[in-house]
């Protein structure tokens, strides 16, 4: 088996650089939503370490459970995203 270099993933732009993003999932509304980190990124947000991070429901500003996601594993696999 060929040498597999791991990712390293710390911070948002390296979310973005890799084709990543997070979803967070609120309990309370039982809603999904997709967060962009480049698009955060884009509006001056600091580039913060997203394990740390601590994301909101927009609508009862409940905090969400993150999951990291990747679009390209999305695109070549059966995964059916939320």
């Amino acid at each position: 088996m060929a040498h597999i270099k791991p990712i390293v993933i710390n911070k948002m732009s390296e979310l973005s650089e890799n084709n990543m993003y997070i979803s967070v999932y609120c309990e309370s509304c039982e809603v999904w939503r997709d967060i962009d980190p480049e698009m955060l990124i884009e509006d001056g947000l600091p580039d913060v370490d997203y394990v740390q991070a601590v994301f909101k429901c927009e609508d009862c500003r409940a905090i969400g459970q993150n999951q990291t996601r990747s679009h390209v594993a999305e695109r070549q696999s059966l995964f059916m995203p939320h």
